[in-house]
């Protein structure tokens, strides 16, 4: 009877925090994502649209993106690609004998295989993130939206390029991208930078009064975030198609049989009219 009343006790414990925990992003997520739709529902359509179109080339990347880092390996002095050649063989040749040597043969060539892939499972960070820009959006949550856009963009950079400088640096060591380009990918990264910091931009573009309230839909940040995010999904995009070389034509069929809005993807669609 006791174990009974404890338990009991326990659901209704359980059943109120549920209810405090639905009350709570009610208020905070659903709510002010509501407000959204139903105040802009051009912009809500453009993000399900963007949301889809990245599916769409994630997808492609899984099942047809090559698995090794071309420009990387192309890039190799001579000895460091005969390294690889050398290890590689003696991986094959003694992978069935259970020696330390071929423990450490093994270890090495695993070494290479990580160091020169493409770097796939960076994907999956990405799209998590870019998730969770989606639901600051239409949440209402901008400051958050901007700061997760500036991580993510860094993320895309990681995927795009081996450099591990400055990001200048490694902005322009993208090598697919022309110098047109690389200007304004860079300028896109001080303008997010400018949001990674809780004075400046926060006090100068956000209302005190309009972060003081509970969560609501602003139509002038709405769009000003909405334009970085798209404009970081064009960056991606062009990655992904030359990175792991994805076919255009074949994304662009699924975008049209998707009625995807391309709106803004000015640098991916430049290189599809090409």
């Amino acid at each position: 009877m006791v174990t009974m009343n404890s338990s009991n006790k326990t659901n209704e414990t359980t059943e109120d925090l549920c209810s405090v925990v639905s009350s709570y992003l009610d208020l905070y997520v659903s709510a002010p994502a509501l407000e959204t739709v139903q105040k802009n529902i051009k912009g809500q359509a453009q993000i399900a649209s963007l949301g889809a179109m990245l599916s769409i080339v994630a997808d492609h990347i899984y099942a047809h993106g090559i698995d090794y880092n071309k420009q990387y390996l192309a890039d190799l002095p001579k000895e460091e690609i005969e390294a690889r050649i050398k290890s590689f063989g003696q991986f094959i040749e003694l992978q069935e004998n259970n020696t330390e040597k071929t423990a450490d043969i093994t270890r090495s060539t695993m070494d290479y295989i990580n160091n020169d892939s493409s770097r796939k499972y960076l994907l999956n960070y990405l799209m998590r993130e870019i998730n969770w820009i989606t639901i600051s959006l239409l949440s209402g949550s901008y400051i958050s939206a901007l700061i997760l856009m500036r991580s993510t963009f860094e993320l895309t950079v990681g995927i795009a390029t081996r450099e591990t400088g400055g990001m200048t640096d490694r902005i322009y060591s993208i090598p697919y991208l022309k110098d047109n380009e690389k200007k304004i990918i860079k300028d896109h990264w001080f303008r997010l930078c400018a949001w990674g910091h809780p004075f400046g931009k926060w006090q100068k573009e956000v209302c005190p009064i309009f972060v003081s309230h509970k969560p609501s839909y602003h139509p002038i940040l709405f769009s000003l975030c909405l334009d970085e995010f798209v404009q970081l999904l064009d960056f991606f995009l062009v990655v992904a198609v030359v990175k792991y070389e994805l076919g255009i034509a074949d994304l662009k069929r699924e975008f049209s049989e998707s009625h995807i809005d391309l709106s803004g993807l000015n640098l991916f669609c430049h290189r599809a009219a090409a």
